[in-house]
């Protein structure tokens, strides 16, 4: 009909007629252009938000599973030092790394000091070799971004800021899993395999004194026990840096009532 009407105007040289037309012709063009970004912005901001109530769950899920390998962390922590303690050896309360490139682990090296411990119950002093081997690896499950990221849709996230710190996140799950993975779980296993050669399992229970005297008169469990206590100060340090940067992606989603 438009179309007619043009051909009309033109062959009637009605060239104001014709600019008209011409003019209904882009304004039309642009007001659909605008009703489609309209849309698909609305179409993304529905995705986004969903995406950030399933964050949230993941994070809710993810800080739970840090509380528990943190408290694992501090029980393995304190029952060595106990032990140490008890045996009259030297404890650890500060873990020293040297940095690469470093003359010696005392020059340039980096400290990390121990949690707080906590004082032993009656029942943990005579499980005392299941705390220094029974330990938790924490299990991030980053579901909502991964989802996302496989669809290629990252976009949808509208603070630059806010994507960049949880692809940084989602960096630092992966390295505390492989951690947990090559590492943490390699000396355990050694550790319960120094324990077994002495007549120790993992869930066993033993007086403390005798315990104690065991561990006196055997280097391989005094070095069992340093290793696993050296490893469980780092493995606390890995979950406590996920934790607080879960904990600051978790803020965010409150302050935008995704939560």
């Amino acid at each position: 009909m438009l179309l007619r009407r043009v051909i009309d105007h033109v062959k009637a040289q009605s060239w104001t007629a014709v600019a008209l037309d011409f003019l209904i012709v882009v304004v039309g063009i642009l007001i659909a252009f605008q009703i489609t970004n309209w849309s698909e912005r609305r179409g993304d901001a529905r995705q986004e938000a969903e995406f950030m109530r399933n964050l949230a769950e993941d994070l809710g899920r993810d800080r739970v599973e840090y509380q528990a390998g943190m408290s694992s962390a501090i029980v393995t922590i304190s029952t060595a030092n106990y032990i140490l303690e008890s045996a009259g050896l030297d404890t650890i309360e500060t873990l020293t790394l040297p940095i690469a490139g470093a003359p010696s682990v005392n020059t340039n090296a980096g400290q990390i000091p121990a949690p707080p411990s906590i004082e032993l119950s009656p029942d943990q002093k005579q499980r005392l070799w299941s705390s220094i081997v029974v330990v938790y690896f924490p299990n991030a499950n980053p579901t909502a971004f991964d989802s996302l990221a496989s669809t290629g849709n990252l976009g949808i996230i509208s603070d630059d800021a806010y994507l960049r710190d949880l692809q940084t996140y989602r960096h630092v799950i992966d390295e505390l899993s492989g951690s947990q993975t090559l590492t943490h779980s390699v000396f355990r296993s050694l550790a319960v395999e120094a324990g077994q050669r002495k007549g120790l399992a993992p869930f066993m229970r033993m007086p403390e004194e005798e315990f104690i005297e065991l561990v006196k008169n055997n280097n391989d469990l005094v070095a069992a026990i340093r290793t696993q206590l050296a490893y469980s100060v780092l493995h606390f340090k890995q979950i406590e840096v996920a934790d607080a940067m879960a904990a600051e992606l978790q803020a965010y989603l409150t302050s935008r009532g995704a939560q």
